[in-house]
């Protein structure tokens, strides 16, 4: 049974209304964070289809780029992880959204070296359409 749109957005609910702020983590990368949901789901007992539409809901719902679920299934891959996983990882890397921007967290800091450069660029393109007025 494929996930649906509506299981997705509701363990988006749940887990926006949880407060992980306080929770120390160990697991650093989405391939840890897969893997262990893999290794959580084989001892409940799941079979590989209730596995496989765990792992779907859960990286359909935090919204995994493509290039890091890319990357954490080259790792299960080279950790001999199940076909069927690193073909869903593939089919969900294809149509997961691209990484964000380098600048889409701008900070004060960056917000000030933006404007520095602009103001640079304004400056240095006068001094060049001066410098072609005072050709002949």
């Amino acid at each position: 049974m494929p996930v649906s749109q509506h299981d997705v957005d509701e363990l988006r609910r749940e887990g926006q209304a949880l407060n992980l702020d306080d929770i120390d983590v160990v697991l650093e990368t989405t391939a840890e964070h897969l893997g262990f949901m893999v290794a959580e789901a084989r001892a409940m007992g799941m079979d590989e289809t209730e596995m496989l539409e765990c792992v779907e809901l859960v990286v359909r719902a935090v919204e995994i780029d493509r290039v890091g679920l890319r990357a954490a299934r080259d790792v299960l891959r080279s950790l001999n992880y199940e076909s069927s996983l690193i073909s869903l990882l593939t089919k969900l890397a294809r149509r997961a959204p691209p990484p964000p921007p380098p600048w889409s967290g701008r900070t004060a800091s960056a917000e000030r070296y933006i404007a520095r450069r602009r103001a640079e660029r304004a400056k240095a393109e006068a001094a060049a359409a001066a410098a072609e007025k005072a050709m002949p």
